[in-house]
């Protein structure tokens, strides 16, 4: 007997054939899969055979992951009885998986039920909500993520919208503009989120980010590096500058460090990016600083006209804010899209770095659901 986790909260119990008892070899050494089924955001584990997975796996599933120790993630199960029209479905391998469910809304949820479950509370907050209340939260430490880029692996959920737009226009900013005023990225963007960081009303969020890029010509210097090199291992942009931290007072740097390697897979070239943050406001920023760094990788990669490859990202500190638990249990709730978002830019290789404009940025195949939710952000 089997019971299966139907999308409308149903547990169905079925009677199924039983396979491998002709085998010897096959009954002597049965091949236990672990099988997790997601349903109505409840998880509950199953052993099944391997030939039952073979001849029953897809079960009108919408979607199936394959990977590290034969773990099956079924989402979305729409049926009230055996679908027939699936059965003999090739047997999945770690090569041959295409999931319908991005990987981004996989690893959100993850991320989100580990903080609640696992996640332990902050203390001595330095952040407070504009209220002036301290706003503490609740944590993990040393997450990790990998996105392969060239497969269409995008760092975006579709739990809810993401500001794409700004979220790219303030990498200019940083990384084009060089500069920490303000101003510049109010009336040159329009974006205005950084201004509740100004630093003494000096218009400036201190010697921060873009002042950081330009103080060290960090975007010069790499850029030549790649050039003369692109097999070096010394591609390293770093925006934690101590002696800046001395001069100014000003947030310090979240996403603090990226690294570059390039690859060459059949005559292609492929930059690979390594983003490393120290702190991460898990269900409002994660997703934007993702992809503004992707955006960064698309831009370093066209200057050369090389592919993007892989993106990794590891946050030292993932949070949820103790005012956005209600939040993160409706995202929990949620049911991503059937899309595949993916970050395009509509420039011919071998555009200058300089020259690449944030509306060159498209994001294609973007559904996401609605409505957004509100967040009473921390400062």
């Amino acid at each position: 007997m089997l019971a299966v986790l139907l999308s409308a909260g149903m547990l169905l119990t079925e009677t199924l054939p039983v396979f491998g008892t002709e085998n010897t070899e096959e009954t002597a050494r049965p091949h236990q899969l672990y099988c997790t089924v997601l349903g109505d955001s409840i998880a509950k584990g199953y052993t099944c055979d391997k030939s039952w997975m073979e001849n029953y796996g897809s079960l009108a599933a919408k979607e199936i992951a394959y990977s590290e120790g034969c773990r099956y993630i079924y989402h979305n199960y729409a049926r009230t009885g055996l679908d027939t029209a699936g059965l003999n479905e090739k047997y999945l391998s770690k090569q041959d998986v295409q999931t319908n469910l991005a990987k981004a809304d996989v690893i959100f949820k993850e991320n989100i039920k580990k903080i609640m479950d696992e996640g332990v509370f902050s203390e001595n907050a330095r952040p407070v909500y504009q209220s002036g209340v301290q706003a503490n939260s609740k944590y993990v430490t040393g997450a990790f993520a990998e996105y392969d880029l060239s497969k269409g692996e995008f760092p975006i959920t579709t739990l809810r919208p993401i500001p794409i737009k700004s979220a790219i226009q303030e990498i200019f900013w940083i990384y084009q503009d060089q500069t920490n005023d303000l101003s510049v990225l109010n009336d040159k963007y329009n974006v205005k989120y950084w201004n509740d960081w100004e630093v003494d009303g000096t218009g400036t969020i201190g010697e921060r980010y873009g002042a950081v890029v330009k103080k060290h010509d960090i975007i010069r210097k790499i850029l030549k590096q790649l050039e003369e090199n692109p097999w070096n291992r010394r591609n390293v942009i770093s925006l934690w500058d101590y002696e800046a931290f001395e001069n100014t007072d000003g947030l310090l740097p979240c996403a603090f460090q990226t690294m570059y390697d390039v690859r060459r897979v059949d005559g292609d070239i492929y930059l690979d990016a390594t983003l490393t943050q120290r702190s991460n406001d898990m269900l409002v920023s994660h997703h934007i600083n993702a992809m503004q760094y992707v955006a960064l990788q698309m831009m370093i990669a066209k200057h050369f006209g090389w592919k993007v490859g892989k993106f990794f990202y590891f946050v030292n500190n993932l949070h949820i804010y103790d005012n956005q638990f209600e939040q993160a249990e409706e995202l929990l709730r949620r049911e991503p899209t059937d899309c595949k978002p993916r970050l395009v830019l509509n420039v011919p290789d071998g555009t200058d770095f300089f020259d690449i404009k944030p509306e060159d940025f498209e994001l294609v195949d973007y559904d996401s659901v609605k409505p957004q939710l509100k967040f009473d952000l921390a400062i």
